[in-house]
């Protein structure tokens, strides 16, 4: 499904919500994530992606148990939610 974006560059922007989350998670977990939205920037080769129902261009990202959720638009990925999985789709 994904393979015509392999080869694009990504641009990755985070909300400042995110931002936040983020600081409050622990140091290891925090570079998980960061680590896993470097390797988004490259393209979705080996990341657990998957495509919300219902929802247009809106996907999640699993890193453990917590969901990076973002909104795909051309070559552009919009950050909008970093929490754990019981809190992630409420």
């Amino acid at each position: 499904m994904f393979t015509s974006l392999l080869s694009l560059a990504l641009k990755i922007f985070l909300e400042k919500k995110v931002r936040r989350q983020l600081d409050e998670l622990s140091k290891e977990l925090e570079q998980r994530i960061i680590t896993t939205l470097k390797e988004l920037e490259n393209g979705f080769s080996a990341i657990d992606i998957k495509k919300l129902k219902g929802i247009k261009n809106h996907y999640r990202i699993r890193v453990g148990n917590y969901r990076i959720l973002f909104v795909l638009e051309f070559n552009t990925v919009y950050v909008y939610d970093v929490s754990h999985r019981g809190q992630a789709y409420k």
